[in-house]
């Protein structure tokens, strides 16, 4: 190889290792506070206060759709889309305070974020 094969090609192994690492640091450390937001609404409800849940709610729906740009360049769309739907399907829950249904909510909605945490996506075992 010559010396410029050599240089383009560690070149790209370097970006190809850095996108890995902030696309691994940006979706740990995002899916950690949605999560943390998650359990707050759940913590709110076993509560009872469902004024400071919808509250919660609100701020995990306003974050998730901040990032939700961003997401979608490292995530396939269908796991976008169904913490949408589980979060309009929370809200829409908590706006009827339909006590009944507000814990699977807030299951399903753990369970798709989750879901994002422990994905597959690129890291360094698959760069090499």
């Amino acid at each position: 190889m010559t010396k410029t094969k050599l240089i383009c090609f560690f070149t790209i192994l370097a970006v190809l290792i850095a996108g890995a690492v902030f696309q691994h640091l940006y979706l740990t450390s995002l899916m950690t506070d949605l999560l943390k937001l998650s359990e707050d609404v759940e913590d709110c409800i076993s509560n009872g206060d469902t004024d400071s849940a919808r509250e919660c709610a609100d701020k995990l729906y306003n974050k998730f759709d901040k990032e939700a740009a961003t997401l979608s360049a490292l995530l396939d769309h269908s796991y976008i889309c169904d913490v949408y739907e589980q979060l309009r399907l929370l809200k829409s829950e908590l706006a009827f305070d339909n006590s009944s249904e507000i814990p699977a909510c807030c299951a399903s909605l753990k369970h798709a974020l989750e879901c994002i945490n422990h994905l597959e996506t690129v890291n360094l075992e698959n760069i090499f």
